[in-house]
């Protein structure tokens, strides 16, 4: 009778070097991928939303909506300082001028309204998720 011996490893998983190396690389552009998702799936959600608001029939109250939205934007530029206070000061009074524009013109303006606060909405969503 003949006998065979096995080598038993002690070891239950491999170690594969690769892996090791690529890992990182892996999770850190998964994550500014899924960032930049959700970032743009906001946005899209909010010119929708906005897109559907225009054509409700609901001019006044999207304007008074808009209008809110132009006081919060100085308020944020108040608080800030830099580059990005000016922007929000700008956009705060484009939002003023929008909401006049749909209330008076066409409330189509409500779209570009939209546009506006959704890229507001995805940089900030993107800046917080990266």
């Amino acid at each position: 009778m003949q006998t065979l011996s096995a080598v038993i490893h002690q070891e239950r998983q491999l170690k594969i070097r690769t892996r090791q190396r690529f890992m990182p690389v892996i999770t850190g552009s998964a994550r500014v991928v899924l960032s930049l998702l959700s970032g743009m799936l906001s946005a899209v959600a909010i010119v929708l939303l906005f897109t559907w608001l225009s054509t409700v029939g609901i001019n006044d109250i999207l304007a008074a909506c808009t209008c809110g939205v132009a006081f919060i934007f100085l308020g944020l530029a108040v608080d800030n300082r830099g580059k990005t206070a000016v922007l929000q000061a700008v956009t705060g009074l484009i939002m003023f001028i929008l909401a006049w524009l749909q209330n008076s013109v066409s409330a189509d303006y409500a779209v570009a309204s939209g546009i506006l606060l959704g890229m507001w909405v995805a940089v900030m969503l993107y800046r917080q998720l990266r």
